[in-house]
């Protein structure tokens, strides 16, 4: 729950703005730094609140030509997350609702046409 940790919001809203790659409001949040060697590329932001910078020390995003294909979080306490996409389809149209479902900071309510898992999904990479 989102709402219950405000460090946590906060976090969710700075990494939105990556997602959408909202210009105007990644330079107002971040110092940019762009670096590109023939199609590779990889944006790297420092968060220029203090409070931000107290959790996170840097997002690195890269990609080849209009591929995304990582996110990488930097933390204040030493810890990483990165985050590799593949198979990315571009150019898929999504409703409103689609957008606002994928891109809101809150978790949405659950749809009624959506069939939600009888039994827990298993991983098979667990015992």
């Amino acid at each position: 729950d989102l709402g219950a940790s405000p460090a946590a919001r906060g976090l969710v809203d700075h990494l939105m703005v990556v997602l959408r790659g909202d210009l105007p409001e990644l330079r107002d949040r971040y110092h940019i730094e762009f670096e590109r060697e023939g199609e590779a590329w990889q944006l790297t932001l420092v968060p220029r609140h203090r409070a931000v910078r107290a959790l996170i020390d840097e997002i690195a995003v890269a990609g080849i030509g209009w591929q995304l294909g990582s996110i990488t979080s930097r933390e204040s306490n030493g810890d990483s997350t990165h985050s590799a996409f593949s198979a990315i389809e571009i150019g898929v149209e999504l409703t409103e609702t689609d957008r606002a479902e994928l891109f809101a900071t809150v978790a949405p309510a659950p749809r009624a046409d959506r069939r939600e898992p009888t039994r827990p999904l298993a991983n098979p990479a667990l015992p």
